[in-house]
């Protein structure tokens, strides 16, 4: 037998074992990253969720939206932590937002569907805008930091 015949065929057989070996890491990465896409996004579908369904399942927050469609409404002071708290609710979601697109696991229209969604209700609700200034104050969450809430700084100011 020839030695050098039996040492190329050996070495041609470890090639092609490490080309297997990327394909198959390659196609696990692949698979982790879909895995993790859909998890980020169907996180962030239970939270807003969870959001709109807070008025079904609390009557009161229901009135509440209702008093947010005008700017100069009254609140009482446990109407205005609810208010508070709901602005706190979607700072928090829109900071989700924010880092999931920013980490590449949301397209960049899907984002804007977030951002004109809650510019939607904004505009609906222009009493919930005072609020949601408050609870940026009291939020280390500035302009130029994120931009998911660049995008809310500035519709805020056009109100």
């Amino acid at each position: 037998m020839n030695w050098d015949a039996i040492a190329a065929f050996v070495e041609g057989i470890g090639a092609l074992a490490v080309i297997g070996s990327l394909v198959y890491v390659a196609s696990q990465i692949r698979l982790a990253n879909r895995i993790s896409v859909r998890e980020a996004r169907a996180e962030l579908v239970d939270t807003i969720q969870g959001i709109y369904r807070l008025p079904l399942e609390h009557p009161h927050l229901a009135e509440l939206n209702v008093k947010l469609e005008s700017r100069d409404a009254t609140f009482t002071k446990e109407e205005a932590d609810q208010v508070r708290a709901l602005a706190s609710l979607w700072i928090t979601f829109l900071s989700k937002v924010n880092g999931t697109y920013e980490s590449g696991l949301l397209p960049e229209k899907v984002f804007k569907v977030y951002l004109s969604n809650f510019s939607s209700q904004l505009r609906r609700q222009p009493g919930f805008i005072s609020f949601l200034v408050e609870a940026y104050e009291q939020s280390s969450i500035r302009p130029g930091d994120f931009e998911a809430h660049d995008h809310i700084f500035a519709l805020m100011t056009e109100f």
